[in-house]
Parts: C-alpha cells; structure tokens; sequence
C-alpha cells in the first residue's frame, strides 16, 4: 500500500535592518493600516486618526536578559543537539517518509544515584529461550533462533536477482532502480544497530530475461485481499532461480531480494512476500525449490507490484532476520494492533524504531547494554533512548520464568522514531511471552492507569513520577530529561526472582510430515555426519560421508524423489567412511535437488540437518 509522506516545513525569517526604513514617529503618517514597524526599542503600529493613517505612540519592547554563549569548539562533523527538536504534543499517526532525525548523545547526565552496572552484567537469566518448537518461517521472539536466518553482524551478503519479462521491460540498471530501497535499509539498520556492520550488495549488471509474460506465471493476487495463491507464487519463485542460475554466482549469499522493473503491476505482481525457510518444515518452499548450483537459498524476498517504499523492505527483511509480526495478522485483510500498538516496524512505520529486546535478540547491541535484573532489591537505572546513538545502557529486562519476563526502554522523539508527540516519549515497559506464536504478538505494553489508547498505545510511555505494576515487578520514572529517563525497578510481591537451576532449552519440535519417517524410539544423539564429495548422473547420485565412531553408517533423505532411509542405508568402511549410491528416477535431467545427510547406530540418529543441493546433468 503506497504510504503519503509527511513533510515538514522551515519557515524562514527575513530580517531586515532598521535604518534600511524611514524611522517611525507618533503621529507622523503612515501608509497602511494595522502595519507595524519597530524603532528603538519601540513597537509602532499604523492606525487611523479621523481620515488619516498614522502612527501610534508605540508600545516599549522589554529587553532580553543577555546570556554569554560559549565559544563552541570545532569538529570534524558538528550535529545538532537532540534536545533541541521540538516536539509536538501528540504523535502522527500516519505513515512516513524515511527521516533521521539527530540522535546524538546528550551532554546532560542525571543527578539520580544509580545502582552499579556490575550487579546486573550477567545476562544469562534474561536470554529467555525461544518457547515454540516448530515457528513457521524459523522466527522466533526468544533466543534460539533458527541458524539459517540472516546475523548482521556477519556482514551479510545480500543477492539482487532482478528479473524482467518480454512485455515488461526494463530500462534502467538493478543497481539504479534499487538504489534509494539499499540507502533506506542500510540507513535503517545501520543506525539500529550499536555494532558496527555492513550489507554487501550484490547486483548482476542488467535485469534477466524471464521466458514467458509476467501475466504467464499468475502471480497477480493480492495477500490483504485474501486472493494471493503462495504455491503459484513459490512455483513463480523456482522458475526465477532456475533462468537466473547461470548468470550469478550464489556461494556464501545470506539473502536473496527477487526484483522487478518499477513499472511493473500490481495486477501483474500483487504481493510482496518473504520465505525463510528451515530443513524439515513443511513450509518449506510449498513443495517447490529454491536450489542453486552453489547450494539452498534460505532466505527469499519477493516484490510487489504494489511495493516500492522502505518500509516494506526493512519489515519483510525483519523477517529474514527471525523477527516475527508483533500485531494480529489472524486475520490478513483485517490486521489489528496486539499489545504493541505503533511501536517497533514489525508493528508499524509510525514509531518504526526496533524494540531494544529485538536488537538485544539480534545481538546488535553490546552486552552492556542490557541490564539484567533478577534479584528482591530495588535498583535504579538510566536508559538511554533506544534511537540514540550511543554504546550507553539501553534496556533492563526482568526474567519470570524460562520463556517470559519485562523490558523496560525509552522512547524519544530522535532517529526514525520522527513522528513521536509528548504523549509518546518516556518509558515503555512491556511483557515478554515466548510461548505465544505467530499470529498473535509475543510482547504486550503495560500502560498507566491514565491511558486510554489501546489501539495505538500512543498514550502509554510512562512520565516522570508515574508508574507501573506488572507480574510483581513496579517499575517508577524516578528522574528524565535529554538523556534519557532513570527507573526503579522494585520487586513488591518480594519473590526471588530465578529461574529453574536447570539450563532452558527450546522446546524439542514435533515429527514432521516432511521429515524423513523414523521408527519409534530411536534416539537423537549421534553428531552429523561430514560431508566429502558427492556426484551425479541422469541414472544415479553418488555422496561419500564420514561419520563419527559410534555410528554403524549413514543415510541420505531425497525428498522429492522418495528417497528415505530404508532405500539409501550404507554401512561405513574401516576407515569410517561411507560411500551412499542411489537410483535416480528417469525424466529427472536438468532438476536441483536437496539431499540430507545422516548417521545411524543401533538405536541412534543424528538429529536432522546437514544438506546440500545437487543438480542433475
């Protein structure tokens, strides 16, 4: 959906010396009433005195106290001071154009005493683990994310695989037309995230020929209007890496971004969509395949005809990334707010900048920029902004149990947050529930008792002196100002607060239809095979593995062929070696196909998956 754009005027002020006038006098004419004119420290306005137009007696102007400015010292790149932003009082709720607005680090500190970072630097307990198994789209809202999606602090390479079609031409390069969407997210996440990192961009050097019409490959249906068919659209996808395959090198690509010509339609291309997928989901690819020569392409981004801002871009990435939605999408064409209202971009555009507990997730912020809480005492706290650029304390996170606990951030008027009124600066205290999937959004904000907004929770943050009580924890704005807010955190209900002296673990996933069937009982704890050297013919796949002691041999799961493990079981050799031959079925030439690879004992397995992608001549 195209978003209006918000913009903001500067109004200019043309000053203009006195003595360029005829000064004014009481009495003296003048030419139009109700003008005004001022002269030595004197405000003079133009009446009308019986037919004529003069001036008035003029009304004195009080003096400004005079303030001495310091002489500011030069720098390489001067800023604007963040707390110099003024700030309306309510915030807008409508979409945006992409605005940083400055975030620099304020020179104000706080006067409050604060307890000491050290007493909350072991952050072991507030890791709260991932509490579903099998999340679609290998998301998650806790740690333990799936290891396919995108780390960005790995410098992610990102492909661009633009494709056009005989009568949708392009007409520009891929890098030209993509070029303001890469500034947008890396402005976006380059500016989220406290560490440094970098996307490195790949584009071919023109758009790709597809081989039929767009309107051919029947992906024109629209997912808010309930008429998008994601298997036409998958199908669409494989036929898109197969033309695409020869013409760019996939090794080592994080993430894949399909593109179009702008001028393509929405009629023609209706949904922008993002597939991060997992071994052994059923979700995967919805039976298609997203193989290259160089291996399985994990992560896929597809435009929309109807999307060509920022905004898509940074929230479907998201995804990529393992982040999930944080509304109610139950219902696709009648999306609502669930507890977060327009904060963080997986919510909304509005208050677009990430949740400090999602780059806390993402581990693009230092570890001592959290502050873990789990003890009976009060302790105090200053929290930065979560915009502010800063390697300060940005959030302090409360563990109830394994799966659930608080976060506690700050809320400014700074970086993306650009359309945030009063009412929407100050303290955001939410819940966190790892146990609650997708549709439904894992996070809650606790509002004061004066808010009313329970669609936007624009009225939420807390303000200095409120306070809120949640699961036995208060957290009270105790101090606030430019740099930030300083809170109390005070355990009322005087529960210890620690978790099992157990280690959490994510929850094991439930047998998949799509996973190879195994027999009941048998154990999970033998190590991946390594993978040596694999071949292949139109009759027969040959994969040499080696495997560790324990393991008797291995076996191969070819899903799109049958090929499970009675039909590929291999002994190993006395060098622990195994050689897996398997038939290949004829009119299979020219396909990609994922093979996973696993060792056996007795009455043990490894866990699925080790894999790779093996084109067939």
């Amino acid at each position: 959906m195209k978003k209006p754009l918000v913009a903001i005027s500067l109004a200019l002020v043309l000053l203009i010396p006195a003595s360029a006038l005829a000064a004014p006098k009481a009495g003296a004419s003048c030419s139009k009433a109700g003008s005004t004119s001022t002269y030595s420290g004197k405000k003079y306005t133009c009446i009308k005195s019986g037919k004529k137009l003069v001036w008035n007696k003029g009304v004195l102007i009080p003096k400004a106290i005079p303030t001495v400015s310091p002489t500011p010292t030069p720098t390489a790149s001067p800023s604007i001071d963040s707390s110099a932003i003024s700030v309306p009082a309510r915030t807008s709720i409508r979409d945006a154009a992409f605005t940083f607005l400055p975030a620099t680090e304020s020179k104000e500190t706080p006067k409050t005493e604060l307890s000491k970072d050290s007493d909350f630097s072991d952050l072991a307990q507030c890791k709260l683990v991932e509490g579903v198994a099998d999340r679609q789209g290998g998301i998650a809202t806790g740690f333990g994310m799936a290891k396919e999606r995108v780390v960005l602090t790995d410098n992610p390479k990102i492909q661009i695989m633009p494709v056009d079609f005989p009568n949708v031409q392009a007409s520009n390069t891929p890098a030209n037309d993509f070029a303001d969407i890469q500034k947008f997210m890396d402005d976006f996440y380059g500016k989220a995230s406290s560490k440094p990192f970098k996307f490195n961009w790949q584009y071919p050097g023109k758009y790709i020929r597809m081989a039929k019409n767009i309107e051919d490959y029947d992906v024109g249906g629209n997912f808010f209007q309930k008429t998008w068919d994601p298997k036409k659209y998958a199908k669409y996808l494989t036929q898109v890496f197969k033309t695409t395959d020869p013409f760019i090198d996939f090794t080592g690509v994080d993430a894949v971004i399909m593109i179009t010509p702008p001028n393509t339609l929405p009629s023609q291309m209706g949904t922008f969509m993002v597939w991060g997928l997992t071994p052994g989901q059923e979700y995967i690819a919805q039976g298609e395949d997203f193989l290259t020569n160089e291996g399985r392409i994990w992560n896929i981004l597809g435009r929309g005809g109807q999307v060509i801002d920022g905004w898509s871009y940074v929230h479907e990435f998201g995804h990529s990334l393992g982040l999930t939605d944080i509304r109610n999408v139950a219902d696709v064409a009648n999306q609502s707010s669930d507890g977060m209202g327009i904060f963080d971009v997986m919510a909304s555009s509005v208050a677009p900048e990430l949740l400090a507990w999602h780059r806390f997730l993402l581990g693009i912020i230092y570890d001592n920029q959290v502050h873990c809480v789990n003890q009976t005492q009060s302790s105090t706290h200053w929290i930065r902004p979560v915009a502010m650029q800063t390697k300060g304390l940005k959030s302090v996170v409360v563990p109830l149990s394994c799966t659930t606990g608080i976060a506690i951030e700050s809320r400014r008027r700074m970086g993306i947050d650009n359309r945030l009124g009063k009412e929407s600066e100050g303290v955001m205290v939410h819940t966190i529930d790892t146990k609650i999937d997708w549709p439904y959004s894992a996070f809650r904000i606790v509002p004061p008792a004066r808010s009313k907004d329970r669609t936007n929770e624009a009225d939420s943050p807390l303000k200095i002196g409120e306070f809120v009580i949640t699961n036995g924890i208060k957290v009270t704005v105790v101090e606030t100002g430019s740099f930030g807010d300083v809170v109390r955190v005070e355990n009322v209900d005087g529960k210890i607060l620690s978790r099992p002296s157990t280690p959490c673990s994510k929850p094991t996933p439930k047998p998949s239809e799509s996973q190879p069937t195994q027999n009941g009982g048998i154990k999970k704890d033998l190590p991946q095979p390594t993978y040596l050297t694999h071949s292949a013919t139109s009759q027969k796949i040959t994969v040499e593995l080696s495997v560790d002691l324990k393991a008797l041999g291995g076996f191969v799961w070819i899903k799109q062929l049958g090929i499970e493990k009675a039909q590929s079981l291999t002994p190993k050799d006395s060098t622990g070696k195994v050689k897996i031959e398997v038939n290949v079925p004829s009119g299979q030439s020219g396909k990609n196909f994922e093979i996973f690879l696993f060792a056996y004992g007795d009455e043990s397995e490894s866990p699925c998956c080790s894999s790779f992608g093996i084109p067939i001549p």
